[in-house]
């Protein structure tokens, strides 16, 4: 059993619509049971739901006006997918307030659009795990919401409120087509839509845009399609995109000029996890009977980069200047372990050019997710408090984000050089919140 289907089964059984067991914009998600804000399988079950007794109590709600709203080119004639020609005023600027349950030093996003009636507290806003980016001057995360009762909006959000991109699409990527998710870093971003499934066969396609301060269209670079599956996740540098491909369990390498490159090969024994794109490297780690981390450089295949003799290596992190992972020692099972432990290294792809070094011990055994950025390494405990490790003092801080029965859909979109912008979720149906911790608050 592969760790998206395990994790599924287990946050199935507190949260029925908080984990994605088909299709999500990140695999960590799964891990942390809950670092995956993406569309999920229940998703369709519970909202559709909403909007199917919405159309049924004769409720209709017709598409508004298209007034600065443009047609993503290159996409199928059926594929109405629309991008904001002014992004600000499409969705509006964005507000923050202090954190009502914490201690200082934290601030929330205001969420202040109106409500679309029938569609579950849980879907009205979903933050998107694997765009959360920081430049050193400004952080970018990226969220879903309804437009209207047939359309979501997909917003990437700048740290000072400023919509730097929206596009709408249908909800419903089952039947139509679906911008599922994009990735953002190192001043660039992947898109992923989802097209309709022809027989067995499940079309993704894919486009790029450099980061901007206002990002009005995108560049179509190839379609990949796979038997029975879509993409799981992806993933971005200035260089290369990256393509983890869902039940196939594929790394994949897609250049500017639209050319995929296979990197891992997916065999069964071992269940890839792409992690880090940096320059022209793809990392991704292999859960199995041992747990490694691997590297791909350039079209190169991945060969194994960190596998301990005395432990075994996962959720790894890399920013061009450092890496961290975690080592796990006594195996309980596919997750669980009598001890983790923070390692980190200055920034290599070559294997023989590692000076590993252990910077903390976890107060966990458990597979969790670490980001990485500006010298600092976030882990998120029991989906509430944060871990910050100083990678170069080794200290270690803590902040309670969250408070409440948190059970899913929480995690860390970015460590930057003075916030850490965090996903969570009071409760497995609940609402969630995007909120900013200031470094200087940990305690």
């Amino acid at each position: 059993m592969d760790r998206k289907a395990l994790v599924c089964l287990l946050a199935l059984a507190v949260a029925p619509l908080g984990c994605s067991c088909s299709r999500t914009a990140d695999y960590d998600a799964g891990v942390d049971a809950g670092h995956d804000a993406g569309v999920d399988a229940g998703r369709d079950a519970g909202r559709d739901a909403g909007r199917d007794g919405g159309r049924d109590a004769g409720r209709d709600a017709g598409p508004p006006s298209d007034a600065g709203w443009t047609r993503v080119s290159d996409l199928p004639d059926d594929c109405l997918i629309d991008i904001a020609t002014d992004p600000v005023a499409a969705v509006g600027m964005h507000s923050f307030r202090d954190c009502p349950d914490t201690a200082p030093g934290c601030r929330e996003l205001i969420k202040d659009w109106p409500a679309i009636e029938g569609i579950a507290p849980a879907y009205r806003f979903q933050l998107r795990m694997n765009s959360g980016y920081h430049d050193g001057v400004h952080g970018y995360v990226s969220f879903t919401r309804p437009f209207d009762f047939e359309r979501d909006v997909v917003v990437l959000l700048r740290d000072d409120g400023l919509p730097v991109m929206a596009y709408r699409a249908p909800h419903d990527y089952a039947h139509l087509c679906y911008a599922f998710g994009h990735a953002v870093n190192d001043g660039h971003m992947l898109v992923d839509v989802a097209l309709p499934v022809a027989g067995d066969v499940a079309p993704s396609w894919i486009a790029h845009a450099p980061l901007t301060d206002r990002v009005t269209s995108l560049s179509y670079l190839t379609t990949v399609t796979y038997p029975f599956t879509y993409l799981q996740d992806t993933g971005v540098s200035s260089a290369q995109g990256a393509l983890k491909v869902a039940l196939a369990d594929h790394i994949e390498r897609i250049g500017w000029d639209g050319t995929v490159t296979r990197v891992a090969v997916g065999t069964g024994a071992y269940d890839w996890g792409l992690q880090a794109v940096v320059g022209s490297t793809i990392f991704y780690d292999g859960l199995g009977a041992k747990n490694a981390i691997y590297a791909a450089r350039g079209t190169e295949s991945g060969e194994t980069f960190i596998d301990p003799v005395d432990a075994e290596a996962a959720m790894f992190d890399a920013d061009g200047h450092d890496m961290v992972w975690l080592q796990f020692y006594g195996r309980q099972d596919l997750i669980t372990f009598d001890r983790a432990e923070l390692w980190a290294s200055p920034y290599t792809d070559i294997r023989s050019e590692i000076v590993p070094r252990q910077v903390g011990v976890m107060p966990f055994g458990n597979l969790k997710p670490v980001r990485l950025g500006w010298g600092a390494a976030v882990v998120v405990e029991n989906f509430q408090i944060l871990h910050l490790y100083d990678l170069r003092s080794g200290s270690h801080r803590t902040f309670q984000a969250l408070t409440g029965s948190s059970q899913v859909r929480s995690g860390t979109l970015y460590v930057g050089p003075t916030e850490v912008a965090i996903a969570g979720a009071q409760g497995a149906f609940a609402d969630q919140v995007l909120r900013f911790i200031r470094r200087d608050a940990f305690e």
